[in-house]
């Protein structure tokens, strides 16, 4: 099958060849890490050692990913022994009927099966092997008899694991979108799509995946899931190229993790008496972290990176918001040769850094300093993007002369 987005990848089993016709009326014993089938970069085998059958996934009904609609029937196979143990906190089910996914490359993956309402769904990430694994959030999209549609999402943090502490149940028995959480089972508020009280449906979970962590793991508890295949769609990293002028300096924030291209340092700062201390940041720089840049000139690619749970304390720059900035609100600019921090009364970009008037309203005086010197910096003043009298920010917007500048090496305010 075509998919609309040629970089879409679809694999579905073809169980008589895999398994053997007899299979239709006897498992066959399978081996931990046989190959149901497979794309460019996502491999579906058996987790664990069990015995397989081949089972009819039924319904006429059609699931759209990426813009391609795919049935939800086929055959496909179906393991003989409910996966244990059950429990959120066991890391992984280690045993039984468990389909484990490697994957070469960031994605979403829908991974088909046959669902029933009464039936606890797990998506592990890592080392279930080991009782390692992490609980993903997922959704589940299916239709019932009737073709009537049903599902539920997870809720998730931004690394995309099960946010909700307890025993993950599906809709079971639910017939309002009420939300339910004792403790034991969850149902996010909203979610379901329809009235889903007995009965099958068939049709996908999805999650996303990256190549990172390399490994997943899908299965049913107190029952065995019924699956074809999945249907896989790379998501390319987001980059952003940003553009260093012959000052040397600019500002970034993003709303998700980038790491930091060679040549370039990243520094995060807090104010500290007279002093401003910049401290560098390595590597990654997390979601939602503004910070300083300094490079020689030229552009510089930033590529998204896995999310981090690094969350950096104390940082007097913030992310612009995309509104007026307010009185007092500084940016980072140059004027009659200097770079400085100075007052702004623009629109304060959204991925751009800024120093809230609020920040620095007390200070008299601050002196730069980096972390790893300790002493005040050695930046002196640079020949500016332009030389004029008017006040720049880097992005070539006049603006007016009072604020938090730079010169030779100290940082003033000047009010």
């Amino acid at each position: 099958m075509m998919a609309a987005n040629a970089q879409t990848e679809s694999a579905f089993m073809d169980p008589v060849t895999l398994l053997g016709e007899d299979a239709q009326y006897t498992p066959v014993a399978v081996s931990a890490g046989t190959v149901f089938c497979e794309s460019a970069n996502v491999k579906m085998e058996a987790a664990w050692e069990d015995s397989y059958k081949i089972a009819s996934v039924s319904g006429g009904n059609y699931i759209t990913i990426d813009g391609e609609a795919y049935s939800t029937g086929g055959q496909g196979v179906q393991g003989s022994s409910n996966p244990k143990d059950n429990s959120l906190l066991s890391g992984g089910q280690n045993s039984g009927a468990v389909y484990k996914f490697e994957v070469a490359t960031n994605g979403y993956l829908y991974v088909f099966g046959n669902f029933t309402y009464n039936k606890n769904y797990y998506v592990w990430e890592g080392d279930v092997a080991n009782g390692a694994g992490k609980a993903m959030a997922y959704t589940l999209q299916a239709y019932a008899s009737g073709g009537t549609e049903v599902g539920y999402t997870l809720p998730a943090d931004k690394f995309g694991y099960y946010a909700a502490m307890g025993y993950v149940k599906g809709v079971a028995n639910f017939s309002s979108n009420e939300a339910y959480d004792d403790g034991t089972r969850y149902k996010a508020a909203g979610t379901i799509a329809g009235n889903w009280s007995s009965g099958s449906a068939v049709g996908v979970i999805s999650f996303p995946v990256r190549k990172s962590a390399g490994q997943y793991y899908v299965n049913a508890c107190g029952s065995k899931l019924v699956s074809k295949g999945f249907v896989f769609v790379p998501i390319p990293p987001k980059t952003v190229d940003v553009t260093i002028n012959e000052v040397g300096y600019a500002t970034l924030f993003l709303d998700y993790s980038v790491t930091i291209p060679e040549g370039i340092e990243a520094y995060t700062g807090t104010i500290n008496g007279k002093y401003l201390t910049l401290t560098p940041v390595e590597g990654i720089i997390p979601d939602h972290t503004a910070v300083i840049l300094k490079a020689s000139e030229g552009t510089y690619t930033f590529e998204e990176s896995d999310p981090v749970e690094d969350v950096i304390e104390d940082n007097v720059l913030e992310g612009g918001t995309g509104l007026a900035a307010a009185d007092g609100d500084l940016v980072l600019g140059v004027v009659d040769d200097v770079v400085g921090f100075y007052s702004y009364t623009g629109t304060l970009a959204t991925n751009k850094a800024y120093i809230p008037a609020s920040k620095v309203a007390s200070a008299s005086g601050l002196r730069l300093v980096f972390e790893e010197e300790g002493e005040a910096t050695g930046i002196a003043t640079l020949r500016a993007e332009e030389n004029a009298t008017s006040i720049f920010d880097l992005a070539g917007r006049r603006t007016n002369a009072k604020g938090l500048i730079i010169k030779n090496g100290k940082v003033v305010l000047v009010k």
